[in-house]
């Protein structure tokens, strides 16, 4: 049964949201302290939200998935987010991701490998089931 163009956008638009849900949860665990308090990564106050490094922009549909990632995402307070939207402010939150958690960036801010995967590879490591529907 071939579905139409809504029930297609429908549909992928469940496979990002998955893929993110996913996403933030990784991030969560990473960024919690040791009581289990989602932590800001830049200043160490509770987190208001979760920051794509290299900004999804204009990215459409599947697409997305590919900056649903832990390497490019950080929980974040509202004033470091603010922050982090200048290219110091970028600067700064690679450094310290790098400090923290070893992911490399270059000095563009945007990390080597998060990108050399297929979108049906991030969605098979993701452990969304519908890979073979892209």
């Amino acid at each position: 049964m071939k579905l139409t163009r809504k029930q297609e956008k429908a549909e992928r638009d469940r496979i990002v949201r998955a893929h993110r849900d996913f996403t933030y949860g990784v991030v969560f665990d990473r960024d919690a302290d040791k009581f289990g308090t989602v932590r800001c990564v830049k200043c160490g106050k509770p987190y208001d939200e979760i920051h794509e490094i290299v900004p999804k922009g204009r990215a459409r549909g599947l697409e997305q998935v590919r900056y649903f990632v832990p390497e490019n995402c950080c929980a974040i307070c509202i004033p470091c987010h603010s922050e982090s939207h200048t290219k110091k402010g970028r600067a700064e939150l690679c450094q310290i991701m790098e400090e923290k958690h070893g992911y490399r960036y270059n000095v563009a801010g945007y990390s080597y490998g998060f990108f050399t995967m297929s979108i049906n590879e991030l969605l098979a490591w993701s452990g969304v089931e519908e890979a073979s529907l892209i």
